[in-house]
């Protein structure tokens, strides 16, 4: 996703958009990726082990969402799988485990005349799981069974929730049955994250299937060290806590990558991370691998000896959900939205963007692109919260608040008005934020406990849910994602595996209305006007205080090639899309 950078007084000059190349690595068009299958000289090279740092160990390498986790891990799903389409870093659609993509209004894209659609595919001739095994359109019917089971925690969620069936005419092709009109019906994946309408391998998972203990089910070695995919690399070896090792597959229907042999390291500390990229242990640090601050290091030194390449791109909007759980908020207050919009008045954002990243966030009002070709109707819409500590002292004196004889808001009813701080996860540039926003709402009068979840808790998506009043996090940059953060049917739970999107569990009928029409809108402008109408109504409920959309760096050695270097407005910009054509000399 590429934002446009507005001027402002707490820009850098070193990041214009979403993605900025430092370096002059060379860019894999779209074209060339389709006809992008390694020559016979290539294949004959002696296979290279190309070294992949993350910051955290996943959980599971699996794009089956019931299975994620809280953090970032978008590149080894994408290492180890593949869709029915892939998304490049413009954000463009393409053919990938199909031989073409449905067209509306065609024999492959139907709507039906009571208002429901048909989608088909057919798939590429000759595919096969990374165990050998026949990959057919009955894994995707299978996958549909297990979508569907409630105790997964996928089935309320979309696109699976709007689809009424799928079929398999025959070993070859994938129909989809839509329960009404969808947007995205021609796109399997949510935001190019490969996660969507995935198939499931049959011949290993029916059986497991079959038996219906679902905690059992979810908790099988399949799912992380017996692994078998699609995608570009079969895992090979999964030595927990240490690395992840794949090799290039043979099968994989785009052709075998170019670099034979992947591992991939996990590297809690970011300044670890740099020391290994500069010393040649690892050749990329990706999915937060290194902090904002070590990328502007790296930049530096990589500038004078061209070793290396930095890349910098928009990776989240940072938000602050407040706790709308009425039996988990503390304090109550913090359910109304006066005190919310009193905490947005004591936001010094320009400071806060100064101290966190260097001023090259780019500051927001809400989580629509600047980019986009609709955002200056957001724009208009939306309410701001500038720094006005004044305004915030007025709308807590409505709620009938009053500063104590130490100068926090106390009333009557709630007493004291303490609130707890959560930061997502540790690091040195949560540490910054969250102490800055900390300081500012002490000065304002409110009484401020800081905390971290930890990333192993992170890793745990119910610990996301359940603050007790404010969670500082970033959410990503798929727009279905970042809409059903306020959808009631998003909301996280035990009964969904707490797989939902909105964390601090708001839930407003209205905006669930026009999320629900939008959800059903092809025409295009009709799409703007309702999300025109949500921007506006999130910023009047504010059930979340936008921040910022942060940046992270991405970086590799000179000699890793073929990397994409641009990303477009509206894309989430998945920086290892095209890895099977890099190379690594």
């Amino acid at each position: 996703m590429t934002l446009s950078l507005a001027p402002s007084s707490h820009r850098g000059s070193w990041l214009v958009a979403a993605l900025l190349v430092i370096g002059c690595a060379p860019a894999t068009t779209p074209s060339q990726m389709q006809d992008a299958s390694p020559s016979r000289e290539q294949v004959l090279v002696p296979d290279r082990t190309l070294v992949v740092a993350l910051r955290a160990e996943p959980k599971t390498i699996s794009a089956g969402s019931f299975t994620s986790s809280g953090i970032t891990v978008a590149t080894p799903i994408r290492l180890f799988n593949a869709a029915l389409d892939l998304i490049d870093d413009h954000g463009v659609a393409m053919p990938y485990l199909a031989e073409r993509l449905p067209q509306l209004n065609t024999d492959s894209w139907r709507v039906l005349p009571d208002g429901r659609m048909e989608t088909r595919y057919q798939l590429k001739p000759g595919l096969a799981w990374h165990d050998g095994t026949p990959f057919s359109a009955e894994d995707f019917t299978f996958a549909w069974r297990v979508y569907q089971v409630p105790d997964l925690g996928i089935s309320a969620l979309a696109p699976v929730s709007e689809v009424e069936e799928i079929l398999a005419p025959d070993d070859r092709t994938v129909l989809v049955r839509w329960k009404g009109l969808y947007p995205e019906a021609g796109v399997s994946q949510i935001g190019g994250y490969l996660r969507g309408i995935m198939p499931f391998p049959r011949h290993i998972l029916d059986g497991p299937f079959q038996e219906a203990r679902w905690e059992t089910f979810t908790a099988l070695s399949y799912w992380s060290r017996d692994y078998v995919g699609l995608g570009p690399y079969r895992l090979l070896r999964w030595e927990p806590g240490a690395f992840i090792e794949g090799v290039a597959f043979d099968g994989h229907a785009l052709g075998r990558p170019t670099i034979g042999r992947i591992k991939i390291v996990f590297i809690g500390d970011s300044s670890t991370a740099m020391a290994n990229i500069l010393s040649g242990e690892i050749h990329v640090a990706v999915d937060s691998a290194l902090q904002f601050q070590h990328g502007v290091e790296l930049k530096r030194l990589w500038d004078s000896s061209g070793e290396g390449v930095v890349l910098t791109h928009v990776a989240s909007w940072r938000t602050i959900f407040a706790q709308h759980r009425s039996e988990l908020s503390t304090p109550p207050a913090i359910r109304d939205a006066r005190s919310r919009r009193a905490l947005a008045h004591a936001i010094d954002r320009g400071s806060l963007n100064d101290a966190v990243w260097d001023g090259q966030g780019i500051i927001a009002n809400t989580f629509f692109a600047p980019s986009s070709y609709f955002f200056p109707q957001i724009d208009e819409a939306t309410i701001k919260y500038p720094y006005d500590l004044r305004r915030g002292e007025q709308l807590m004196e409505t709620l009938g608040f009053a500063r104590a004889a130490d100068g926090v808001w106390t009333s009557p009813v709630d007493g004291k008005l303490e609130l707890t701080l959560t930061t997502g996860s540790a690091s040195a540039r949560n540490d910054i934020e969250r102490s800055v926003l900390a300081s500012g709402w002490r000065q304002a009068g409110f009484g401020v406990q800081e905390t971290v979840i930890g990333t192993a808790q992170a890793l745990e998506r119910e610990s996301q849910a359940t603050f007790p009043s404010l969670l500082v996090t970033g959410t990503g940059l798929s727009e279905r994602n970042l809409i059903d953060s306020f959808a009631s049917i998003a909301i996280p739970s035990a009964a969904n595996r707490w797989g939902g999107e909105n964390k601090g569990g708001w839930s407003n009928p209205v905006y669930d209305r026009v999320r629900d029409a939008f959800a059903r809108t092809l025409d295009a402008d009709d799409q703007v006007r309702q999300r025109v109408q949500m921007a506006r109504l999130l910023s009047e409920e504010l059930p979340a205080i936008p921040l910022y959309f942060g940046v992270n760096p991405i970086a590799h050695v000179a000699s890793l090639r073929g990397v994409s270097q641009t990303s477009s407005p509206g894309t989430t910009g998945i920086f290892s899309w095209n890895v099977h054509v890099w190379e690594l000399n």
